[in-house]
């Protein structure tokens, strides 16, 4: 494994710089978090991370979303996306200066650079949460 994610890391650093924030963006979220597309390219648009002055801005994502597919950076899980394992660790170890994901099993190292924070939980105060 070790010897894998210098390779996989190596083909984050030839994407676009477009596709580079993309991806690491995912690091929000915990490992084997499925997610839609169009939710994906939601967020991505309300962040302002999807720019085109040619096309709505759906149709940049969805294009965006389709070239990291296709450069196998998403896998499809039955209906949903996935990132594998190790391209998760990938984007967690590019992004460690801009997202946080707080999962209550770390110990958190907070930089002061963070700008997106995420917070997973199985449960919420006494109830669990599906």
């Amino acid at each position: 494994v070790d010897d894998i994610i210098p390779a996989l890391k190596l083909s984050y650093n030839h994407l676009p710089y477009h596709l580079q924030q993309l991806f690491s963006y995912c690091a929000m979220f915990p490992k084997g978090y499925r997610f839609e597309k169009e939710q994906l390219i939601r967020m991505w648009i309300a962040l302002g991370f999807v720019m085109d002055e040619r096309k709505k801005l759906e149709d940049a994502g969805s294009d965006n979303f389709d070239d990291l597919v296709d450069r196998s950076f998403f896998q499809k899980d039955e209906q949903h996306f996935i990132v594998h394992d190790l391209m998760h660790d990938v984007a967690q170890e590019v992004s460690v200066h801009e997202c946080l994901l707080v999962d209550g099993s770390d110990s958190l190292k907070v930089f002061t650079s963070i700008r997106h924070v995420g917070i997973w939980t199985e449960s919420v105060g006494d109830q669990r949460v599906a």
